[in-house]
């Protein structure tokens, strides 16, 4: 993310132990401080999409990362750029959100981040 000149406001993530630790090293990586990790039972694999799509839209961060699982993830990129976004585990999808909808500004597989310094 660094990398790609992202840097988050606040991290969104699963309370599921591996997504709150991948949280807390994206956390470190930027200097966030532990107040702006939110851990939310919406985030599970089982979450619904379209409800953190519209919590997404109305949060008064500007750039926010979300940490969660498959399927959800590739179901919540699909909900905020109205298209259908493949990726498997270990991916990062950078999506612009706006009031009415939002756009794939990056995609990066897990081999393309291995790579990257």
């Amino acid at each position: 993310l660094v990398a790609f000149d992202v840097a988050p406001d606040a991290i969104w993530h699963s309370p599921f132990a591996r997504a709150a630790e991948t949280a807390a090293i994206i956390a470190g990586a930027f200097a966030l401080s532990t107040t702006k990790l939110v851990g939310d039972d919406a985030l599970t694999p089982f979450g619904s999409a379209g409800a953190v799509a519209r919590a997404l839209r109305s949060a008064s961060s500007s750039t926010i990362v979300c940490v969660s699982h498959m399927p959800l993830l590739p179901e919540l990129a699909a909900e905020l750029c109205g298209a259908r976004v493949e990726f498997g585990t270990g991916t990062v999808a950078h999506v612009v959100v706006a009031a009415g909808g939002g756009a794939l500004a990056g995609l990066w597989s897990a081999d393309t981040l291995a790579h990257v310094r």
